[in-house]
């Protein structure tokens, strides 16, 4: 049987983000913005990098607390941790370009 789903607030950050979204949406809807306008394109990358930062922020509380009952890593099972967790990161765009 699976857990009820918790209902979370959204952060006045991502509220803002979203609102933005939403009003810049009905304005290419509406024919008063083009769905190619900077500030919508603007506006949905602001959003994505709220909530990129906010899952982040959520997942890295997650992992702090399943690493805190794990024995001492030697150096070596660190390394090959971090590996596999960068080995999992999507590559970093900057600018348009994408940095290996």
């Amino acid at each position: 049987m699976s857990q009820p789903q918790t209902k979370r607030r959204i952060s006045p950050e991502r509220a803002k983000a979203r609102a933005a979204v939403a009003g810049l949406g009905y304005a290419v809807q509406a024919g008063k913005r083009r769905a190619d306008d900077p500030q919508v394109r603007d506006a949905h990358r602001e959003l994505a990098v709220v909530t990129l930062v906010e899952d982040a922020d959520r997942l890295a509380a997650r992992a702090q607390k399943l690493v805190a009952d794990w024995p001492d890593l030697t150096p070596e099972q660190l390394d090959r941790v971090a590996g596999i967790l960068r080995a999992a990161a999507p590559p970093v765009r900057r600018g348009g370009a994408v940095d290996a």
